[in-house]
């Protein structure tokens, strides 16, 4: 069938009609068990049975799964990772870049996430930092950058302020598309330091993401001790609880 779709219509027709498809089940289910109750109720029955069931088995399958990576996380958490990577023959080529993507987010959210990377055990001169901003809100942004750059433009390796156009043609404001700006702002970046892509490891954070002072000690160890590292990613555990209860009831609940 997939053959078929791109044989016969081209890659962003396809990809299109993927993006549609989801929405459109969720669509057909909700108002097709409407419609089903009133046709053949014992039908909608079944269905809903069904339904059910298979909602029990993705939140059994998902308990196993979480309870397994919780007792990995509470293993990893006590370790102390600094001395493992710093072991590693290639520990001192390595550098992180830290994506920041920000939209209306007041100083004091961007300053909390700041301290955080800045107590990170790792070397900090290793790390480029990129405070990805929107020109839909330059003022603010640009009032922010120079702030935070007086306080932390010393402490990291390089401290990036990137700007992201607004109202390019063809591309949706968002997330995605600062950090792609940001992105190439940083590749110019890491060209002039003359720094090997592969001893670049890039970190895309929300701007409130505080991480774990152990946390790029870690991510280096395991890059640098993965077979194949240069076709992997790295998912960190998100733990949302640095601004519990400053998130709405709902998000909470989530």
């Amino acid at each position: 069938m997939l053959v078929w779709f791109l044989n016969h219509f081209d890659k962003r027709t396809v990809y299109r009609w993927f993006e549609i498809l989801p929405g459109t089940l969720v669509w057909l289910t909700l108002v097709g068990s409407v419609v089903l109750s009133i046709v053949n109720p014992l039908w909608a029955i079944y269905v809903i049975i069904l339904f059910d069931l298979y909602w029990l088995l993705r939140v059994a399958y998902l308990l196993v799964y979480l309870i397994l990576s919780w007792r990995r996380y509470q293993t990893v958490l006590p370790v102390d990772w600094l001395p493992r990577a710093q072991a590693l023959p290639a520990f001192t080529t390595i550098y992180h870049v830290v994506f920041l993507p920000t939209f209306r987010e007041p100083l004091s959210i961007l300053r909390t996430t700041f301290e955080s990377l800045k107590k990170s055990r790792y070397p900090l001169d290793h790390m480029i930092v990129v405070l990805a901003g929107e020109e839909r809100d330059r003022e603010d942004f640009l009032k922010n950058a120079q702030t935070l750059s007086a306080e932390y433009g010393a402490v990291f390796g390089h401290l990036l302020i990137t700007l992201h156009p607004a109202n390019i043609v063809g591309e949706m404001a968002g997330k995605g598309a600062n950090i792609a700006w940001a992105g190439k702002k940083a590749q110019e970046l890491i060209d002039q330091l003359k720094l090997p892509y592969e001893n670049v490891v890039v970190s895309s954070f929300d701007v409130d993401t505080c991480p774990h002072e152990n946390y790029f000690a870690y991510l280096t160890y395991v890059y640098l001790t993965t077979p194949d590292n240069l076709h992997s990613s790295y998912q960190p555990v998100a733990v949302y609880n640095n601004n519990m209860w400053h998130s709405p009831a709902l998000m909470r609940v989530i």
